[in-house]
């Protein structure tokens, strides 16, 4: 079963990985915002089935809970608005590792601190050092993507601009984990998973209505297929798979596996322009790139062992 497990979250960091260009390409019809939206309508439906099918715990106490703990899914939905605004620009590998980094970072500190009712984890150099990996093999990827001749943006103020909002959009998912464990102990598991989908979906909803004008557009137009549509599913994908795995073999190795995951199947995606991303070919540069984040990501796993 732990083979399974490890193949499993692999799964899901692919899943990861589709689900952004999957929104960022349904953008390009309907909006970031109605895109993101979207996405998150679909998870939230497919977390109420399960919660329905499996749920072993019971949402109506939701009220014992801490507001701070209701709030999770706005973490979320900050992800995946921003990635819809940076996959077209960064491409689908340097989008996520710029979150990646941000999740390591925010990691350490929550860690450190225990803070949002998780336990304190003693600062190592060790998970330093991983950290520092990981930012270097980010500018090497960076670099591999100039190199084999694709601009990056208009200009480099705005490539600045959105991948250190990647950053912060990767340190809100940091902390929306915790956030949605604490939620899970007062109403359970799957239930959890449902209000955090639920409250994403709600707030983004509230901000296409305002930049629409109250209106949604239909989801029409030359090319668009149904699989656009599917990005929520992905995310619920990755829910589900992290919560079977975890029993396991453990969150750490989830966390690390799970970043690997998403990392090769976002230059997969790169390198041949699956769901109509900008197609990025691999290069020494992005290699060795690849290389040095999967070290960092693995002395901050098992630093924290």
């Amino acid at each position: 079963m732990i083979l399974i497990s490890v193949l499993l979250v692999l799964f899901g960091g692919f899943c990861s990985a589709a689900q952004s260009p999957t929104n960022a390409t349904l953008s390009s019809y309907v909006g970031n915002f109605q895109s993101a939206t979207i996405s998150f309508a679909g998870g939230a439906a497919v977390m109420l089935l399960a919660m329905i099918a499996v749920g072993d715990g019971n949402l109506a106490m939701i009220g014992q809970a801490p507001v701070w703990q209701w709030i999770g899914g706005i973490y979320g939905a900050f992800l995946v608005l921003m990635i819809t605004f940076a996959a077209p620009v960064l491409g689908i590998a340097l989008t996520l590792t710029m979150s990646m980094f941000g999740q390591i970072i925010m990691g350490i500190i929550v860690d450190t601190f225990g803070l949002l009712g998780t336990e304190a984890v003693p600062f190592s150099p060790l998970r330093i050092l991983g950290a520092v990996l990981v930012a270097a093999g980010i500018v090497l990827v960076y670099i591999g993507k100039t190199r084999q001749g694709t601009k990056l943006a208009d200009s480099k103020a705005k490539v600045a601009l959105i991948g250190f909002l990647m950053f912060l959009a990767g340190v809100g998912a940091t902390v929306q984990t915790p956030t949605n464990a604490a939620l899970a102990i007062h109403v359970g598991k799957w239930e959890a998973g449902f209000v955090s989908f639920f409250g994403g979906f709600l707030v983004l909803l509230i901000f296409t209505l305002i930049i629409n004008r109250g209106k949604m557009h239909k989801i029409k137009g030359t090319g668009v297929r149904a699989w656009m549509c599917i990005g929520g599913v992905y995310g619920a994908a990755v829910v589900f798979v992290n919560m079977v795995a975890v029993p396991y073999i453990g969150a750490a190795l989830v966390v690390s596996a799970a970043m690997f995951g998403s990392l090769a199947g976002a230059l997969i995606i790169d390198n041949y322009g699956l769901f109509r991303a900008a197609k990025v070919d691999m290069n020494r540069w992005r290699y060795v790139g690849v290389l040095v984040i999967a070290c960092g990501v693995v002395l901050v796993t098992v630093a924290k062992l």
